[in-house]
C-alpha cells in the first residue's frame, strides 16, 4: 500500500489558494503581487529557508557519498562477484570468449599453453572437434583442476597471464576508488 506524503506544520493553515493555469486559482505571479508586505516578507523567508535546506541536503548527500564511497564500491563489487558466481554455477558463460580475450591481451599468439578447469577444457575440446571454434596454431589447452571454472591461465615463453575473476573485480574496484 502506497503512503501519502504529509507535511507537519507548527501553526494551522489560515487560508489556501489552488494555483494553476485552468482558472481555478489565477496566475501565481498575480497572486504573489496581491500579498501584503508582511505576507511577502514571510514568503521570502520561507523561500530562503527552503533554499538553505536544499543546499544543506545537497552538501549532506555529497559528504555521505564521500564518506561511504569505498563502502558503496565494495558493496557493488561484492554484488557483481555473487552474480558472476551464480552465472558460473549455472554454466552461463562462454569459455571461448574468455580465452579469446586472454589471447588478445597476450604479447604472443603462438607457442602458448592455456590452462583451464577440466570442465571448460572438455567444452573447448568439444567445440574444437565440432569445428565451431578455431584458435591459432601453437595454442595448447591443458586441463588443470587448480583453475576454477570460467577462468584460465595463459603461459607464454616470456610471461604468465592470469584471467581470474577476483583479480578482474579487484582492478575494477581500485579503478572506481581512484575516480572522483
Amino acid at each position: 500500500m502506497q503512503k501519502t506524503p504529509s507535511v507537519q506544520l507548527d501553526t494551522p493553515i489560515q487560508s489556501a489558494v489552488v494555483l494553476g493555469s485552468n482558472g481555478t486559482g489565477g496566475d501565481p505571479a498575480a497572486l504573489l503581487s496581491q500579498q501584503t508586505p508582511g505576507q511577502k516578507t514571510h514568503t521570502a523567508e520561507l523561500c530562503s529557508n527552503l533554499q538553505k535546506i536544499t543546499q544543506t541536503l545537497a552538501q549532506m548527500q555529497s559528504e555521505l557519498f564521500r564518506r561511504y564511497k569505498d563502502d558503496i564500491i565494495n558493496l557493488a563489487v561484492e554484488i557483481a562477484r555473487r552474480i558472476i558466481a551464480y552465472k558460473i554455477e549455472k554454466g552461463d558463460y562462454q569459455i571461448q570468449e574468455i580465452i579469446a580475450q586472454v589471447l588478445n591481451d597476450a604479447p604472443v599468439k603462438n607457442d602458448v599453453v592455456i590452462r583451464l578447469n577440466p570442465d571448460d577444457w572438455a567444452r573447448i575440446e568439444q567445440l574444437t572437434k565440432a569445428h565451431e571454434i578455431d584458435f591459432a596454431q601453437g595454442v595448447t589447452f591443458v586441463a588443470d583442476p587448480k583453475i576454477a571454472a570460467a577462468q584460465c591461465l595463459l603461459e607464454t615463453p616470456k610471461e604468465i597471464i592470469e584471467s581470474f575473476i577476483d583479480e578482474h573485480l579487484d582492478r575494477i574496484s581500485e579503478a572506481l576508488k581512484k575516480t572522483g
